[in-house]
């Protein structure tokens, strides 16, 4: 188990097979507290946000474990390719911990650019240096998957310090 650290992992409009799968793969490392949701908002057929007590970063992905990263990136393209390209179709959203706080939302209706923005959030820690430069310490960085230039590029979070629909019990 994680040694007493908990993830959340609040869906809604996901199978029970791909919440499994999400237990399984986080579950190696984690407590896990799971979350069903009401009915996804603005007509999406499935959410999925993790929330994870760890910092972001290149740290992260070698504590995490590489074969466990692309099993849980496999999971998200999976969970995509099923519903299709629909506008809307699935939001995923995944919470770090730490400072700054960082999260990824990833809601292309467009499964190869969606595939696409997961695959690179491997590179995100490379370019971190940049994105922190002259903001104020403690902030958040929400970052979006761009369709035209295929980076990750932050957003400034509303107040400075909580991303916008921060996972409950975050600064």
């Amino acid at each position: 188990m994680g040694g007493g650290l908990v993830a959340t992992v609040e869906f809604c409009g996901i199978s029970p097979w791909e919440v499994e799968v999400a237990h399984e793969c986080l579950g190696a490392v984690f407590e896990l507290d799971e979350i069903e949701a009401g009915i996804p908002e603005g007509g999406a057929a499935g959410r999925l946000r993790i929330g994870l007590p760890v910092a972001f970063g290149d740290e992260f992905f070698a504590w995490f474990g590489l074969k466990r990263w692309e099993r849980l990136k496999s999971l998200l393209g999976e969970m995509k390719r099923r519903r299709g390209g629909r506008a809307g179709s699935l939001e995923v959203r995944i919470d770090f911990a730490g400072e700054p706080q960082v999260s990824f939302v990833v809601d292309s209706a467009d499964r190869s650019l969606f595939v696409n923005s997961l695959e690179k959030i491997d590179y995100v820690p490379e370019t971190m240096p940049h994105h922190l430069a002259g903001r104020p310490a403690g902030g958040c960085l929400v970052y979006r998957f761009g369709a035209l230039t295929r980076r990750w590029a932050p957003e400034e979070a509303p107040g400075g310090r909580k991303a916008p629909d921060a996972p409950p019990g975050s600064p």
